[in-house]
């Protein structure tokens, strides 16, 4: 526990607002269709010292992103991983969160089956007094497929942008080694938004918005800043989520 414990506090003492602001890749990037966006509590950006990704909060101490942001080849894939909610120009009002424990699904394996590319992460409350879902509220994760054609809403972080960036735009289905996967078309999307919720409004019984997929899988996400795509989850995601929610109450 006390080892636990001093690793959290020394990944918040080490994001330190000009070390998130520095957490930046250059990128080139292609004309924009996706353009820069007010914060939001719900969605923030994933930090390990020289890469980062986006995840969006779906539990009291949960967050969505994509498994290759946390384990690749059967690894971790870095330390002072933290998750930084609603940040925006090197500043966040929640703080930052270490992150705790992982879970993602056991297809993804030690070879990083790239149908399986989303994990829930558990954070650390070392640090803060209250569980981050209660105050900035969570998003509802849904294995309903959804329609081809139908609008879905991204907001993540690029790797060299100080501020996420929003996109609105069409979801499709394409097929890539005979495997199914969604595809959503957002410009300047550069390393950085893996992990970025497909969102989209479902209506009764849930009548909310509501997370259909996470941008991974095929080429871990694409290899392009215009073509996004994401591992299509079955119904194990909501397993996934109550061993994730189980894990951390405890």
């Amino acid at each position: 526990m006390n080892d636990t414990k001093s690793k959290a506090e020394a990944t918040i003492q080490y994001w330190t607002a000009e070390r998130l602001r520095a957490n930046r890749k250059s990128v080139q990037v292609t004309p924009e269709s996706s353009a820069p966006a007010t914060p939001v509590p719900t969605v923030g950006k994933i930090v390990y010292p020289g890469f980062n990704c986006t995840g969006t909060v779906v539990g009291a101490n949960l967050i969505l992103t994509a498994a290759h942001c946390v384990k690749r080849n059967g690894l971790p894939v870095g330390k002072l991983g933290a998750f930084v909610p609603e940040y925006g120009s090197g500043q966040s009002p929640w703080g930052n969160w270490p992150l705790d424990n992982y879970y993602i699904d056991s297809r993804w394996g030690n070879n990083d089956n790239p149908l399986y590319d989303y994990a829930i992460v558990s954070l650390s409350r070392i640090g803060h007094d209250y569980s981050l879902g209660d105050k900035t509220g969570t998003v509802r994760i849904s294995a309903d497929a959804f329609r081809s054609g139908e609008q879905v809403n991204l907001l993540g972080y690029p790797g060299d942008r100080d501020v996420p960036y929003g996109c609105m735009t069409p979801v499709s289905s394409v097929k890539f080694n005979n495997a199914n996967y969604w595809e959503a078309d957002c410009d300047s999307y550069t390393d950085g938004v893996s992990g970025t919720a497909f969102e989209h409004y479902q209506g009764e019984p849930w009548n909310s918005v509501t997370i259909g997929a996470a941008l991974g899988g095929y080429q871990e996400g694409g290899s392009t800043a215009s073509v996004n795509y994401a591992s299509r989850w079955d119904s194990s995601v909501y397993t996934l989520w109550q061993r994730a929610n189980q894990g951390s109450s405890q």
